[in-house]
């Protein structure tokens, strides 16, 4: 009678319990890219081609917006802009800036990415708010609360 050392037994189980955990993180990886994590996150990309304020940073270039609804039930902010590394080939960067906003009611647009601005200045625009495709709601920049710069 031949038994079977211990590493022949459990080098099988590791393998299937490797494929069973690649599965979950590809479903994720493809919902990441349509702009949905779970139902709590929705992201995009913008590029300001002028220099935007947002909240109380300018912007200029490319930047990820993330509006997370757990953060907002939280009491922390919701809304995130993260830079874009494009020396990481266009790896997520670190917070930009981040700040509350107020829900109101729009017309759901025709970009994946909707922003609004105004003029404030000669070659200056100051973001009023942002809106994702598909949804009706429109994201308003509150003025009045932000994430203190030391804790961003």
């Amino acid at each position: 009678m031949t038994t079977k050392s211990p590493a022949r037994v459990l080098l099988p189980l590791l393998l299937a319990f490797a494929w069973l955990a690649l599965v979950p993180a590809a479903a994720a990886a493809e919902s990441v890219q349509t702009g949905h994590v779970p139902s709590t996150v929705e992201w995009g990309v913008v590029e300001f081609t002028t220099p935007t304020k947002v909240f109380d940073t300018i912007l200029y270039g490319k930047y990820i917006v993330v509006h997370d609804k757990l953060r907002e039930a939280r009491g922390e902010p919701c809304t995130t802009f993260h830079r874009i590394d494009e020396s990481r080939l266009g790896r997520v960067g670190d917070v930009v800036v981040a700040f509350f906003c107020e829900l109101v009611e729009g017309v759901d647009p025709t970009e994946k990415l909707a922003v609004n601005a105004e003029r404030i200045g000669i070659g200056l625009l100051s973001l009023t708010s942002y809106q994702f495709g598909g949804r009706t709601e429109e994201h308003r920049v509150s003025l009045g609360r932000a994430m203190a710069p030391a804790a961003r």
